[in-house]
């Protein structure tokens, strides 16, 4: 961070990052025993005619004055919620629809089975539900009463047969939540057709997680957190009504206790920020559901919580409005913000309260988790490195007009991981200049193929190293066995330095050593080091993927390239070898599966046995001109010494004098009139 030096091991990075060679699944008779234990407290914990669900005899009796007493941002979240189920209550309840029926080219028929349209109905259902406790409502009433029956209709809850259970954990959730707090909205009749409706779904989701389904025993992916959410808030919500709705919130205590043990250390999961938003959102509604009965703040104390508000601050771009681009993500950063105001409130972290108080959207759940007594405060910290899932991220600030570099390191194949060791992002304010593809829309070709790791997935352009800002060797994807990955060895930060060494010879065939180092002069430069060491000559590409709207290539001045954001730009400069020239490259792989607008592709390229690239990411403010003048790079006996001579407007001059050796482990900088500084001595095995 900025003001201090930080290190990161080549050990740590490595720790707890690796999926368990063999899933031990929850038993039946674990949830038995834990249900004998812990029944008779969980009662006691529980206040007759007092809803089961997220409050307690204070909080649902004081719910309407809270409501009626709140002012600024809080009545903002409250008078939300009455006005979206005000216009839900116009609607008819939504009837069922088969998969056939939502096919289209953005849609395959095996996607579309997953009905995960049915998400938006359970959603609902909660705003509905927390409207009706805010303010008596005649047609939000009758509207939570259809949508409910309606939906007990459904023959279908998303995909049961494939474990596919995201859509059937939303409605069981929506569906509890009202059986749960409105109480008195249904008849005899009605609740044992939602009773029956549930224990047939929620009961599925139970068979599945004793090691019926994909996602049993596998505690980091998105697909366990949220059917596994939904089986312990009915577990809750039904526990006086359904036999075997202890034992599900028992499970759900277990499954959550494990997950939360095993998740990654510094706040992260393996499967990219979209994801990583999905999981938390529900990992966050199940402990603040249950808290007050089994004690599930507990899990608070788990290191992946505790710092998930810094993983999710540092993978957010200066504007606070985009995400890291790394994996199968989409990068609009307002998804489960509002789970950030439990944690905020929880670690009483103003940091975690500048970030969700940043976004825009307005969520049902941040009317029971803001604290309009905590503020709100930007955070000092400007580097970072997430140790385990193993990315770092360099900015100069928090407003619009500051940029933010970022590296992906770690393992190549994991849960919607691409083959982007080593790769680069730069974003300006919002816009990401140099970029990384996303979510692909290969998952819609109906073959499955997608999300073949062991092949067919890495023919789709958006998953394979071709669409990265990484080397790319003899035309070839990075590795794709369970040892392939980058690891960040080297990371040093001070106030006007920051110095990221990546170790990517694990990701990589046919080379004996490559190495990517990047030093960042906040504020003037980003210098990037490549070095390829072969037993026999390959062509190493440098590839830049930039925002097509804004990219400009003039083939006059072909060793540089520029790209344009709303409040920046960035030129990107090949430096050494001289004489090189970026090119438009086309896609090599089988499948092109983005946008043509998502991203244009160019290339260095180089042949040798050992291959050295020097090339320099020149970001600047809209309105203002990067310092550096020139740059020169001589060749010496022990690396690289590269001069780079800068000039402000207004007077100012200085250079900057890099060495670095020739394996990039070892880098000394000196600007004019500064002490060096120096990665000597913290290189880790």
């Amino acid at each position: 961070m900025a003001g201090g030096v930080v290190l990161a091991s080549a050990a740590a990075a490595t720790t707890a990052a690796e999926e368990p060679a063999k899933r031990v699944f929850i038993t039946p008779a674990e949830a038995q025993a834990r249900m004998a234990s812990d029944l008779a407290q969980w009662r006691k914990n529980l206040t007759p005619g007092v809803p089961h669900i997220a409050f307690t005899a204070d909080s649902w009796r004081e719910l309407r004055q809270t409501y009626a007493a709140a002012k600024g941002r809080q009545k903002e979240y409250f008078d939300s919620v009455i006005q979206r189920a005000q216009t839900l209550a116009t609607k008819p309840a939504i009837a069922y629809r088969p998969p056939e029926e939502f096919v289209s080219p953005s849609l395959s028929l095996p996607s579309a089975k997953a009905e995960l349209w049915q998400r938006d109905v359970g959603d609902n259902l909660t705003v509905s539900s927390m409207a009706l406790a805010l303010k008596d409502d005649p047609a939000i009433r009758k509207n939570i009463r259809d949508v409910v029956l309606t939906a007990c209709e459904y023959p279908n809850w998303g995909l049961r047969s494939t474990g596919m259970h995201l859509a059937s954990a939303h409605l069981s959730i929506g569906v509890a939540i009202a059986y749960d707090w409105h109480a008195d909205i249904w008849s005899d009749a009605e609740k044992e057709i939602i009773r029956k409706t549930i224990r047939n779904h929620v009961g599925d989701i139970a068979a599945g997680l004793y090691g019926k389904v994909f996602w049993a025993g596998d505690y980091f992916t998105n697909h366990n957190h949220v059917s596994v959410a939904a089986l312990g808030l009915c577990g809750l919500a039904f526990l006086d009504d359904i036999p075997e709705a202890a034992e599900w919130l028992a499970a759900a205590t277990i499954n959550f206790e494990r997950a939360m043990s095993a998740a990654n250390a510094d706040g992260s999961t393996p499967e990219g920020f979209t994801y990583w938003s999905y999981s938390l959102g529900m990992i966050v509604r199940y402990i603040e559901g249950t808290r007050h009965v089994t004690g599930s703040e507990a899990l608070y104390q788990k290191p992946f919580l505790q710092n998930t508000i810094n993983y999710r601050l540092h993978g957010t771009t200066p504007g606070l409005g985009r995400l890291l681009p790394w994996g199968d993500v989409w990068t609009k950063a307002t998804a489960s913000t509002y789970s950030l105001f439990a944690l905020a409130r929880e670690y009483r972290s103003t940091e975690g309260q500048f970030l969700a108080s940043s976004s825009p959207s307005k969520n049902m759940w941040s009317t029971l988790w803001y604290d309009p007594t905590l503020p709100a405060t930007p955070p000092a910290t400007l580097d970072y490195h997430a140790t385990v899932v193993d990315l770092a991220a360099s900015r100069t600030g928090w407003t619009p007009d500051d940029y933010l570099l970022s590296i992906k390191s770690g393992l190549n194949v994991r849960h919607h991981s691409h083959l982007d060791a080593g790769a680069l992002a730069l974003a300006f304010g919002d816009d990401w200049l140099l970029t990384a593809p996303g979510y692909g829309t290969g998952k819609a070709d109906g073959t499955n193929g997608f999300w073949d790791r062991k092949g067919r997935r890495w023919t789709y352009f958006s998953t394979a190293t071709e669409s990265k800002s990484t080397l790319l060797i003899d035309g070839k994807n990075q590795r794709f066995d369970a040892d392939a990955r980058g690891t960040i060895d080297q990371f040093i930060s001070t106030p006007a330095w920051c110095w990221t060494g990546v170790d990517l010879t694990q990701a990589y065939q046919d080379s004996n050593e490559v190495r990517r180092g990047l030093l960042h002069r906040r504020g003037d430069y980003i210098l990037v080091l490549d070095s390829v060491r072969a037993p026999r000559p390959v062509t190493v590409e440098w590839l830049a993927q930039t925002l097509p709207a804004g990219t400009r290539f003039d083939s006059k001045t072909p060793a540089r390239l520029s790209v344009k954001g709303k409040t920046g730009s960035l030129e990107i400069r090949s430096v050494f070898p001289s004489g090189l020239a970026f090119a438009p490259r086309k896609h090599t792989v089988k499948h092109y599966d983005l946008p043509e607008d998502r991203i244009t592709t160019h290339t260095l390229k180089t042949t040798g046995s050992n291959v050295r690239y020097v090339t320099l990411l020149l970001p600047s403010a809209s309105g203002e001109k990067n310092p550096v003048k020139d740059i020169s790079v001589d060749e010496t006996a022990d690396g690289l010494r590269i001069r780079i001579h800068c000039a402000k407007r207004g007077g100012g001059e200085w250079t900057d004098v890099i060495d670095a050796d020739s394996r990039i482990r070892s880098l000394t900088a000196v600007r004019t009139g500064e002490a060096a500084f120096s990665t000597a001595g913290e290189t880790h095995p």
